[in-house]
């Protein structure tokens, strides 16, 4: 893949690659170890058939995390039940991947690698006119890789901060944010790009607790509601 610079990133700071797994269980250790990422195939598999097989994987990959095995389902899919675990999940063709670490939040997004007809168009509303004119510079071959690069950087981070998908120049309304404050903010999240999943592209994203958005003394609301 052509190396291109994302939106988040200043000067000439690419980002990081990641090639070292874990031991022999297949896994990818990220933030010195406090972050643990796997995948499964799914391959044939139903959405329902899907979500427990990636269940029954967190539950043999995280013994000994606290809360292991210990998930609540919400509608936005299953978080740990312990408050200092979290947990990201994404699904692309015929894999899907889990994040799990400990004392930070995280977020992970796997894309399929696969041309895509109105990438420009795309790219313009999402990823903003920086990296789409760096987009237009790949070749046709190169592309593909390039555009899901900067579609997972997005995703993953705004999985991180609980941000919901947002066109580039929109504000965001959970929090309430200016499109500056936005890219700022996920400016800050640490990423990296893990290899190995053979036609795919897997970003992780995290940044330390506490959360970005605690309040502010100043700001914390007096009454309940």
């Amino acid at each position: 893949m052509r190396p291109f610079l994302l939106p988040w990133r200043g000067g000439n700071q690419l980002m990081a690659y990641a090639t070292r797994r874990v031991s022999a269980d297949g896994t990818w250790q990220v933030a010195e170890g406090a972050i643990r990422v796997g995948w499964v195939s799914v391959a044939g598999l139903s959405r329902a058939a899907a979500r427990q097989h990636i269940r029954q994987a967190l539950a043999r990959h995280t013994a000994g995390l606290a809360g292991r095995g210990n998930w609540q389902e919400t509608p936005q899919g299953p978080v740990a039940a312990a408050p200092e675990v979290s947990l990201s999940l994404s699904y692309a063709g015929e894999a899907a991947v889990w994040a799990v670490g400990q004392g930070c939040k995280l977020g992970v997004d796997l894309v399929q690698l696969a041309p895509l007809a109105d990438w420009r168009a795309v790219s313009q509303l999402y990823l903003g006119e920086a990296v789409t004119a760096q987009l237009a510079t790949c070749t046709e071959a190169a592309r593909p890789a390039a555009f899901a690069e900067a579609w997972a950087q997005l995703e993953a981070r705004s999985k991180c901060l609980d941000l919901p998908l947002t066109e580039w120049q929109a504000a965001s309304t959970k929090p309430t944010l200016s499109p500056a404050a936005r890219h700022a903010a996920l400016a800050r999240c640490q990423t990296v790009s893990l290899t190995g999943l053979a036609g795919y592209v897997l970003v992780v994203a995290w940044q330390e607790a506490p959360p970005l958005f605690a309040a502010s003394p100043a700001s914390t609301p007096s009454g309940g509601g």
